[in-house]
C-alpha cells in the first residue's frame, strides 16, 4: 500500500516537469530575443519554439518519467531524489542538443541554452519540495523501546521525501488484545516493529491489511547490507547482495564516468605531453607503469600510472618490508628510496594517477570508488574485507580525501565499506569536489 501511495504523484509530477520545460524553453527564447535589437514580436519566438521543441519533447518525457519512477519506492531519500533529478535533466538536456544537431534543427544560441538550464533546474527542484510537503504524511506506529523508537523516527524524518506522522501509544499496557483494538479503531498506515516479538504483529497487521516493517537483522540474526525481495510465481524470495542494487543510478554513474573521463583526458592533454618527457629525461625505463590490480567482484585488470619509481624497483620491495609504515597487507613507506625525485612531485599532487582515466574509459574503474588492490593483498584479506570488491574501484574515495597514507589499513577498509553502504550520486559528487583541495594539499601523499 505504501509503495502505491508514494507513487500516486508519478504521472502528475512528470506532466508538471514537462510543463516547466515547455515554459522555460519558450521563456529562454524570449529573454534571449531581448538582447537582439533587430528581432521583436511574439510570433517570432513562437515560430522558433515550434521549429525545435517538438523534436526533443519525447526525450524529456522519457527522461522525467524514468526519473519519477523513483516515487514508487519507499522509503525515498529526499537528497538522492533531488540529485537524481538534476542528473536526469542534465542528461536529457545534452541528449536534446545532440538530437537537434542530428536533425539539423539546432539554431539556438549558447546563451539561450544557458538561460533555459539555469531557470529549469530551480523550478524542477521547487516543484519537488512543494510535492514533498503537500503529500499527506504517512501515519506510523513504532513498536519498540523509547530509545529505539526515537532513533528510528529521527533517522527516517531527516531523509525521507514523504513525511511521516508518529502515532503515540496512549495505553499504559501494550497487550496484544489492547493493541489489536487500537489498530482497528485508529487510522494507521504503517507499523514498524523494532523489538524481538514480531510474529504476533505480523499476523495482526496481515489480518487488518496494514503494512508492517521489521528490521531484517531481527530475522536473519546478523548484519545485512543490501537485500531485495522478488516474487517468482507464488514464492517470495529474499536475496542478499554484496553491493548496491540501485541499477539505474549505477548506470548513470558509469555513463557519467566515461563522459567526464573523456573530458578530463582532453583537458589534461598538455600534461600527457609534458610529464612523459620529464620522466624520460630524468630516469631510465618506460613512461607508463603497468600493474595487475583487482576490480569489481575480483576481476583482474591492467592498471596504468605514470612511472614514479626507478625501473625494476619492485624487485627490492622485499628488502624494505621492515620499514613499512602501513599495517597488515599494504606496503607504504614515506621516504621510499625507490621513488624518483620527479616521482615524488607527481605523487604529491596525484599527477601519476592521470593515466587511470583510460581505465575509466575502458570500464575497469570509476571516478569514485575504493582504490584497486593488488592480487597478493586481496589474498590476505579477511572474509568481511573482501566486500570492498563489490563496488567498481575508483580514482578517488573517502580514504583519498581524509588523509590517504596517514590512515591505517583497518580504517581504510571501514571507509570503503562506509562508501559502499551509503553510496549515492550525491556522495560521489561530494567526494569529487573534496578531492580537488585534498590533491592540492598533498596531505598523506607519498
Amino acid at each position: 500500500m505504501l509503495r502505491q501511495r508514494a507513487g500516486v504523484g508519478k504521472w502528475a509530477l512528470t506532466i508538471s516537469d514537462i510543463l516547466i520545460v515547455v515554459f522555460t524553453y519558450f521563456l529562454s527564447h524570449v529573454i534571449r530575443g531581448l538582447f537582439d535589437t533587430g528581432i521583436s514580436g511574439l510570433d517570432i519566438y513562437i515560430s522558433r519554439f515550434l521549429r525545435s521543441f517538438p523534436a526533443i519533447l519525447p526525450i524529456y518525457f522519457i527522461t522525467f518519467y524514468m526519473n519519477n519512477l523513483k516515487l514508487e519506492e519507499f522509503p525515498l531519500d529526499r537528497n538522492e531524489f533531488h540529485m537524481r533529478t538534476l542528473v536526469s535533466f542534465t542528461l536529457g538536456f545534452l541528449a536534446s542538443i545532440f538530437m537537434l544537431y542530428l536533425l539539423k534543427l539546432f539554431f539556438q544560441s549558447r546563451f539561450m541554452l544557458f538561460i533555459f538550464y539555469i531557470i529549469a533546474v530551480p523550478l524542477l527542484y521547487g516543484i519537488r519540495e512543494v510535492l514533498s510537503r503537500k503529500v499527506p504524511p504517512i501515519r506510523v506506529l513504532i513498536v519498540g523501546s523509547s530509545r529505539q523508537s526515537e532513533e528510528f523516527f529521527e533517522k527516517f524524518s531527516k531523509t525521507t521525501f514523504t513525511g511521516i506522522e508518529r502515532i503515540e501509544w496512549k495505553g499504559k499496557t501494550q497487550s496484544i488484545a489492547r493493541i489489536k483494538e487500537f489498530l482497528k479503531n485508529s487510522h494507521v498506515d504503517w507499523v514498524v516493529v523494532l523489538g524481538k516479538d514480531y510474529r504476533e504483529w505480523m499476523k495482526i497487521c496481515t489480518d487488518l491489511g496494514i503494512t508492517l516493517s521489521i528490521p531484517l537483522e531481527r530475522i536473519v540474526k546478523q548484519p545485512v547490507f543490501f537485500a531485495t525481495l522478488e516474487r517468482i510465481g507464488d514464492i517470495n524470495i529474499l536475496s542478499f547482495h554484496r553491493g548496491s542494487q540501485k541499477h539505474l543510478e549505477l548506470f548513470v554513474k558509469y555513463t557519467l564516468d566515461k563522459i567526464l573521463a573523456f573530458i578530463f583526458l582532453i583537458m589534461a592533454f598538455p600534461l600527457f605531453v609534458v610529464i612523459p618527457i620529464i620522466i624520460k629525461l630524468t630516469s631510465k625505463g618506460p613512461v607508463i607503469f603497468k600493474q595487475v590490480r583487482v576490480g569489481l567482484n575480483g576481476k583482474k585488470f591492467v592498471f596504468y600510472k605514470f612511472r614514479t619509481m626507478y625501473h625494476g624497483a619492485d624487485r627490492i620491495r622485499k628488502f624494505l618490508m621492515d620499514f613499512n609504515e602501513m599495517d597488515r597487507v599494504v606496503f607504504k613507506m614515506k621516504n621510499d628510496p625507490r621513488i624518483t625525485p620527479v616521482g615524488r612531485i607527481l605523487r604529491r599532487f596525484s599527477l601519476d594517477e592521470l593515466p587511470q582515466l583510460w581505465n575509466v574509459l575502458k570500464g575497469d574503474m570509476s571516478l569514485v570508488g575504493p582504490r584497486p588492490p593488488l592480487p597478493e593483498e586481496v589474498e590476505e584479506y579477511e572474509l568481511w574485507e573482501r566486500r570492498r570488491l563489490s563496488m567498481k574501484p575508483g580514482l578517488t574515495c573517502l580514504w583519498q580525501i581524509r588523509g590517504r597514507n596517514e590512515i591505517k589499513f583497518s580504517e581504510w577498509i571501514k571507509m570503503d565499506l562506509e562508501y559502499i553502504d551509503n553510496w549515492s550520486l550525491l556522495l560521489d559528487m561530494k567526494i569529487l569536489l573534496k578531492t580537488i583541495p585534498a590533491v592540492f594539499s598533498g596531505r598523506g601523499a607519498y
